[in-house]
């Protein structure tokens, strides 16, 4: 019996996908699906701040994945507002997702034009858990955005920057990085 009811405890374990996305192209929804689905991870996508809330009632949500969207975040953050309140799991946030847990967290947003294309960081934290074995000093990476914090919010550290912006910050168990 107790074999059976761990089994089914381990079965309900899901990572929640925050989908902040813009439909209809969901453009930064699929690639991230492809890499769960690609290493068997079990996941439910949110794409409601109703299925935030149904999904963690009824699951044991162990993990969540907040992803970029084509919408500001001055327009409204529902999906990812709702899960920062409501969920009680280690979340990573990327791009549109890190700005709205940015703002969450009491950061202002400022706004610039579009910055697109792959760029070097100017400063990562090379001791922290997810560069782990990544040599960013040499690597460019993916960026796509309008808005970014203006400071860091009340209980995060910068772990990242990109010249004078922000991009990267860290706590307990939240993780925003600007890029993809």
């Amino acid at each position: 019996e107790f074999g059976n009811s761990m089994k089914e405890s381990m079965s309900n374990d899901i990572i929640l996908v925050i989908d902040n996305s813009k439909p209809p192209e969901n453009k930064y929804l699929p690639k991230l699906l492809k890499y769960l689905d690609s290493r068997k991870i079990e996941y439910k996508v949110a794409s409601s701040p109703d299925d935030v809330i149904k999904y963690n009632q009824d699951y044991n949500i162990i993990g969540a994945l907040s992803t970029g969207s084509d919408y500001r975040v001055k327009d409204g953050d529902e999906v990812s507002s709702t899960a920062l309140s409501e969920l009680k799991c280690p979340i990573l946030a990327m791009c549109f997702g890190y700005q709205s847990m940015a703002k969450s967290y009491g950061s202002n947003i400022d706004s610039d034009e579009e910055n697109c294309g792959l760029f070097n960081l100017s400063d990562y934290d090379e001791s922290h858990f997810l560069f782990n074995g990544i040599d960013l000093s040499q690597q460019k990476v993916s960026f796509c955005f309008h808005d970014y914090p203006s400071d860091v919010p009340s209980g995060f550290e910068v772990i990242a920057m990109l010249g004078d912006i922000i991009a990267g910050i860290s706590s307990k168990d939240k993780y925003g990085l600007l890029f993809h």
